[in-house]
């Protein structure tokens, strides 16, 4: 064996120690160790085996090779080594509210050559599936307002249909959900989340600055009937639906929907200071357990929502802390913006 075949072999049995690495350890240090046992051990082979079982030995190293080629180029993987499975995807910055802890009344959104073509979009979308993605959420602003958005679900579709994805769903207001109810579930939309931060009509109307509650609840009922399940999404907002949040879950729970509250996060440009309608989500759970029994649940859907059960009602109420909380080690999603 000349010097280039033992430079080969060490260099291939890094691309092994490499793969096995990445794989299998969390601990850098033991992780270190094994690399250089199996380097000794293999130039100890190099010394000592035949011709067969060098041979053998070419095969694993070249399985090696292959390990990280999958693991760096086939699959995306997240600095924790997790496969990135999930893909949150804005489609517009555009929204038909202006819903007070969101955004501005008078709101000054982006030049619309600015955006991303829905084309552009399908095309990261699929590039995202082939490196192993396998949840795409649709969001926006509100994504139903986006001109001729329903091609973009009707061609990522064809993904759920090829079992190329397990899963293509979406986030809205509601406002648009009547018209496009039916549509979305014939291009494989399965499950949405529908935001409602009450049922007060006239509070909907000051919260949204422009929302109709009766035309978002006829929605809600166009997606039941059509087969979609329905998760409703609250914000808890201290001295607006603070007294009113189980009355909500309740609603919710009755209409077979699950429920999720959110802490008010510092997201978009408002009139005022959000620190006065924060209100903690663990305040909001201990008065839940004041009338209800909560009762841990593994249910996950690659969100930052934690979920209880509520054996009364036999539903889930979902709770997300992005302030009091932090999620992140729950989260391995990616966020795609619309620009």
């Amino acid at each position: 064996m000349n010097i280039v075949d033992i430079l080969f072999y060490l260099f291939a049995t890094l691309s092994l120690g490499g793969g096995l690495l990445m794989v299998c350890s969390k601990h850098p240090v033991s992780a270190a160790m094994f690399m250089i046992i199996s380097l000794v051990g293999v130039a100890a082979l190099f010394v000592l085996l035949e011709a067969f079982f060098l041979a053998v030995l070419q095969i694993l190293v070249y399985a090696g090779a292959v390990m990280v080629l999958f693991l760096f180029i086939i699959m995306l993987l997240d600095p924790f080594k997790r496969p990135v499975n999930y893909l949150r995807v804005s489609v517009t910055d555009r929204c038909d509210f202006r819903c007070q802890y969101c955004m501005a009344e008078n709101m000054t959104f982006l030049p619309k050559k600015d955006l991303l073509s829905l084309q552009e979009i399908e095309r990261i979308c699929s590039t995202f599936i082939s490196l192993g993605t396998k949840k795409i959420r649709i969001t926006g602003g509100e994504p139903l307002v986006r001109k001729n958005v329903m091609s973009l679900f009707d061609n990522l579709g064809k993904y759920i249909s090829s079992k190329d994805l397990n899963e293509l769903t979406l986030t809205t207001n509601g406002s648009q959900l009547y018209k496009y109810a039916k549509n979305l579930y014939e291009c494989g939309v399965k499950r949405i989340n529908v935001s409602i931060d009450t049922l007060n009509p006239s509070l909907f109307s000051s919260l949204t600055r422009r929302g109709d509650l009766a035309k978002v609840l006829q929605g809600v009922e166009e997606a039941k009937k059509v087969g979609l399940k329905i998760k409703i999404n609250t914000v808890a907002l201290k001295n607006t639906n603070e007294n009113e949040l189980i009355h909500i879950m309740s609603w919710a729970h009755s209409n077979d929907c699950d429920m999720t509250i959110i802490e008010t996060m510092p997201l978009g440009e408002i009139d005022y200071d959000r620190t006065d309608q924060f209100l903690p989500v663990s305040k909001v759970k201990r008065n839940i357990e004041k009338k209800y029994s909560l009762k841990k649940s593994d249910h996950y859907t690659g969100g930052p929502s934690r979920y209880f059960e509520v054996v009364e009602t036999g539903k889930r109420i979902g709770f997300i802390t992005p302030l009091t909380h932090n999620f992140c080690e729950l989260c391995n999603r990616v966020r795609l913006t619309c620009t």
